[in-house]
């Protein structure tokens, strides 16, 4: 779903079919130019369809997306990196953050949260989170220094890694993440599905070359009266 990872054409159509889940069109999609960072962007309508298509610039440079405008659909591409989707239905605003380990030790889904409340007022209770398909505890082996930075930003979650396999659990950080902005925990749901062990999906670490990238949406409906 990335035109850098696939040829034109067959990125078009299955963004076509994503569209039509969404219930929008291929040509409105928002994207942002992720660079693995705690940056989080606004969107309003006049940013509806940037980098829609390659001659269409991005958004801007960022991780995460924030909108309280209808029929304005963000996606977030990901190859094993974890989407974090945030709905806030008492203020009719969204959020879509791309949490990869780099983003989760800057802290993008906190960001995206403290966003929303400054634009929109959200109240961290009554957000829903649902934590996307991404690399699974499983599979994150990392280097003994990824370790040593989480160990150092989340020093009382070492239970969300393992020393020998050096092995990180990138949702559980996540929910974690958010709990502590104040959401709920009845109201976050993850998925169990790994990017990596599932060839459904795809995955840097499984297939390198990477052969195409995984897409994540979120649109707020436009009203039918």
């Amino acid at each position: 779903l990335s035109f850098t990872s696939g040829p034109q054409a067959s990125v078009e159509r299955a963004r076509e079919r994503a569209a039509a889940l969404l219930g929008t069109q291929s040509a409105h999609f928002t994207l942002l130019e992720q660079i693995h960072s705690g940056a989080v962007i606004p969107a309003s309508i006049s940013d509806r369809g940037k980098r829609a298509s390659p001659t269409v610039p991005k958004i801007g440079r960022g991780d995460a997306l924030v909108t309280q405008e209808p029929g304005l659909p963000l996606a977030i591409l990901v190859a094993d990196c974890v989407s974090v989707f945030l709905v806030d239905p008492a203020r009719r605003a969204v959020g879509l953050a791309h949490a990869g380990w780099r983003g989760t030790l800057a802290g993008i889904g906190r960001k995206t949260v403290r966003v929303m409340q400054n634009l929109y007022e959200t109240n961290p209770r009554d957000l829903l989170a649902w934590i996307g398909p991404g690399i699974g505890r499983c599979c994150f082996e990392v280097g003994t220094e990824v370790v040593d930075e989480f160990a150092a930003v989340f020093p009382d979650w070492n239970d969300c890694w393992s020393v020998e396999p050096r092995r990180i659990d990138l949702k559980e950080i996540n929910v974690r993440t958010l709990i502590s902005e104040g959401l709920s925990a009845e109201n976050i749901e993850v998925s169990d599905e790994c990017t990596v062990c599932r060839p459904g999906y795809f995955s840097y670490r499984r297939d390198r070359p990477l052969k195409g990238h995984n897409m994540a949406a979120l649109m707020i409906a436009e009203s039918s009266g």
